[in-house]
C-alpha cells in the first residue's frame, strides 16, 4: 500500500511550509526531483513577485486583471519557509506552502484569505502549481485548511507566464530559477491583498502601487 508522509519543515504567522511523499512497502517512492537544492530567500521573492495569474470566469474585468499570488505581509514568511524545505528535501518529496493572510476592522481579525501552492525541482525547472488564491475562508470554523495538489485548483483562473517560465497546463508554471534575472532585487508589492494590474491592447501597465 502507498500513504502519504507529511513532514512539517516551517510554521509561523498562519504560514505553513511542509514536505510531502509517498511511502510503499517502508520505502520512499522516488519522483527523481533535483533535491535536494539550494535557493536563496531573495531568488525565491523575485520569483515569486513575477509570478501572476489571471481570472478563467468570462467576466471581462475579471479576464483582464493580473494578480500576484503573494503579497508583502506574506512574502517573507513563504520564502523564508520554501528556502529550508528545499535544502531539506529528498528527491521524492514535493514542497507544500498553505498561507492565511488575515485583514483587521476595528482592531480585531475579521476576514481571512487562504493561498496554497505546490512546488518542486526537476530538472533545470522550478514548478510551482497553484491551488487556492486569495480564497476566503470563515474565520469561526476550525477545520484544517486544504491541501495543495498539483492540477487541483478551487477557483477558475489561468497562470500567465512572464520571463523566463511557461506554462504547465492552467495552474502551474516552470520556471528557469538559475536565470541571472531572478538575482535581480524584486520589485515592491502591495501591504495588502493581491497585486492586481490590467492588460490593456496586449500591452502590460506597471504594477499598481
Amino acid at each position: 500500500a502507498t500513504r502519504q508522509v507529511i513532514t512539517p519543515v516551517y510554521t509561523k504567522k498562519g504560514t505553513e511550509v511542509e514536505l510531502r511523499g509517498q511511502m510503499q512497502g517502508g520505502e520512499p517512492v522516488d519522483r527523481g526531483y533535483a533535491q535536494p537544492a539550494a535557493i536563496s530567500p531573495r531568488r525565491l521573492t523575485a520569483i515569486l513577485v513575477a509570478v501572476e495569474v489571471r481570472g478563467d470566469t468570462g467576466d471581462k474585468e475579471d479576464r483582464q486583471s493580473l494578480r500576484g499570488i503573494v503579497t508583502a505581509d506574506t512574502l517573507n514568511r513563504i520564502v523564508t519557509g520554501m528556502s529550508e524545505a528545499f535544502a531539506q528535501a529528498e528527491s521524492s518529496q514535493q514542497v507544500g506552502v498553505r498561507s492565511l493572510r488575515r485583514t483587521r476592522r476595528f482592531g480585531v481579525f475579521s476576514r481571512q484569505f487562504y493561498t496554497a501552492f505546490t512546488s518542486y525541482m526537476e530538472g533545470d525547472y522550478l514548478y510551482i502549481h497553484v491551488s487556492h488564491l486569495e480564497r476566503e475562508v470563515d474565520t469561526q470554523k476550525k477545520d484544517k485548511l486544504p491541501q495543495p495538489w498539483p492540477g487541483e485548483a478551487s477557483d477558475e483562473f489561468r497562470v500567465v507566464p512572464t520571463k523566463n517560465m511557461h506554462a504547465v497546463g492552467p495552474y502551474a508554471l516552470a520556471v528557469r530559477w538559475r536565470d541571472p534575472e531572478f538575482a535581480k532585487l524584486a520589485p515592491s508589492l502591495a501591504k495588502e491583498g493581491v497585486r492586481t494590474r490590467t492588460i490593456l491592447c496586449l500591452l502590460y501597465t506597471s504594477p499598481s502601487p
